[in-house]
């Protein structure tokens, strides 16, 4: 676990990562026993864990109205406290705020989010109000920690399991290239060669929308054109470029060959 959250020192940052769903079940298996992603990897072997998520809003939806998530989720047997707010959701990759702080159960408690700018969203949302729980979700994942050119690093994580909201039930077959330091370029470019080695699709979805769609709490997302994606890609990528433009290694004539050769890259997978 991360030495902050063990200290119960809550974290507050910007979350930038690329979904990929399997369009066909088998190709979960096929990646997690494949050597491309292994050979990349600090440590070789695929971490394994068992996560199961509670995420709550009022009766009335006041969190939805605000576009903010609360969640309550078990992971490596500690349980972990997320609220979520904003960003947007691009080709498959999304950014937004989050915050996490560590809880001692499953129980709701905003009181620990009381001295962060996520106390204050809450307490604007939700006022006098209460939570309770919405859906939930159950599923395995497997994790590598890889890092790539430019000292970048990228947590990859496999994962299979329900979402439960409604009465009813989806499956989960996902793979999240989440960027934990370094240039936003490469999640982009390790996508991209994973989806022209396995069968994996674009998710402008989080589990979170989809349990929303499936209780009936929000529309299913119009699929835009390959022209409209690909467009709202280059805006995006020179957003994320310029994130890295302080990097020392980096030049602006390398940052427009990079936005050419991605937009590029990523216009054939769209």
């Amino acid at each position: 676990m991360n030495e902050r959250l063990a200290e119960g020192i809550m974290t507050s940052d910007t979350e930038l990562e690329l979904k990929l769903r399997f369009s066909e079940a088998a190709g979960w298996e096929t990646l997690l026993k494949d050597d491309f992603l292994r050979q990349m990897a600090v440590e070789p072997e695929w971490r394994r864990d068992m996560l199961q998520a509670v995420y709550y809003d009022t009766a009335s939806g006041e969190l939805r109205k605000k576009r903010l998530t609360y969640r309550i989720r078990q992971e490596s047997g500690q349980w972990m406290a997320t609220v979520k707010g904003g960003g947007t959701a691009t080709g498959g990759l999304h950014r937004r705020q989050e915050w996490n702080v560590p809880v001692d159960g499953p129980a709701v408690d905003l009181t620990v989010f009381k001295h962060s700018p996520a106390g204050a969203l809450l307490a604007e949302a939700i006022g006098a109000a209460q939570l309770v729980p919405l859906c939930s979700t159950v599923f395995e994942r497997h994790t590598l920690y890889i890092e790539r050119a430019g000292h970048t690093g990228i947590e990859v994580a496999a994962d299979r399991g329900e979402i439960v909201a409604g009465g009813k039930r989806a499956p989960i077959l996902e793979l999240e290239l989440e960027l934990k330091s370094g240039q936003p370029a490469e999640v982009l470019r390790l996508g991209a060669a994973l989806v022209r080695r396995y069968p994996l699709v674009l998710e402008s979805s989080s589990k979170y929308h989809r349990a929303l769609v499936l209780a009936g709490l929000a529309e299913t997302p119009e699929l835009p054109s390959p022209e409209q994606r690909t467009a709202a890609m280059l805006i995006h990528l020179q957003a994320l470029l310029d994130d890295c433009a302080g990097h020392p290694l980096t030049t602006r004539g390398v940052l427009q060959a990079e936005i050419a050769s991605l937009l590029d890259l990523w216009a054939k997978l769209l």
